[in-house]
Parts: structure tokens; C-alpha cells; sequence
């Protein structure tokens, strides 16, 4: 079973939040698409946790957002920070509230969704067996 997101809620006014506009006020409208690329490699994330212990992942990170290290590292604390608050750091992780109950949501789907599902074993007329897999609803 996937362990990420694919897909999350994106607000059409999330711009006109007040944790947007400090972001903006501080890096410009490039920082506040740099959000929601960091936001998107969360979602792909085992769990949707960015792990942030290791500097090797550090650094892709940064290069997938187009900063040095030092400039995401900088980034990270500013959007963790109290003041913006857009992400929330986890011990060695980082994600984003919204992200982890859309997640808590999306696991119980996909565990009911497969465990709707039941596999059975039949014997064919020719002595050999299939596994059908059979979906309840």
C-alpha cells in the first residue's frame, strides 16, 4: 500500500492567508511557489515526512527548489517558524498540518478500499489454479 499522497486540497484563496502574505513580504511571489514545490515533494514523502536529518537530503532538497543549502536551511526555519508557522517540524521531519490529516483520511480509504477486496482460490477444470480476486462492497 502507497504511504504518501498523490493529490491534496489546494485553497483557491490560500494566497490571501496571513502566513502567504508574510512569505511574500519576505521572498516574493518565488517563495511562495517554492512553498508549494517543497509542499508537493512532503506529499511524496513516506508519510508525507520530509526527512530533514541527513545534509545529502538537505541538499536535493534545495536543488529541487532552486536555493543553496544554506538559503533552504534559512527557508526551512522561516516557514517553521512561529511567525509563518506554513510548516510544522516533527523531531527530524517536517509536513504541514493539513497534509497529515488529509493523509490520516487517504490511509483509512485505502485500507477500507482493500480490505473490500478477498482473494480466492479455485481449481480449474484443467487441474490447475487461479486466484480470483473478488471485490465486496
Amino acid at each position: 500500500m502507497k504511504h504518501n499522497l498523490t493529490y491534496y486540497q489546494h485553497f483557491s484563496d490560500s494566497h490571501n492567508e496571513p502566513q502567504f502574505k508574510l512569505l511574500r513580504a519576505k521572498y516574493g511571489w518565488a517563495g511562495e511557489g517554492k512553498y508549494w514545490a517543497l509542499k508537493n515533494i512532503i506529499a511524496s514523502s513516506d508519510n508525507c515526512l520530509l526527512d530533514i536529518s541527513n545534509p545529502l537530503n538537505l541538499g536535493m532538497y534545495a536543488v529541487d527548489i532552486d536555493l543553496t543549502f544554506d538559503e533552504f536551511n534559512i527557508f526551512l526555519e522561516f516557514l517553521c517558524s512561529r511567525d509563518c508557522g506554513l510548516l510544522i517540524r516533527v523531531e527530524n521531519y517536517i509536513t504541514t498540518e493539513d497534509m497529515q490529516e488529509t493523509f490520516e483520511n487517504v490511509m483509512k480509504q485505502r485500507k477500507a478500499s482493500r480490505d473490500r477486496r478477498i482473494k480466492e482460490i479455485v481449481k480449474q477444470s484443467n487441474g490447475t489454479y487461479k486466484l480470483l480476486e473478488i471485490n465486496r462492497k
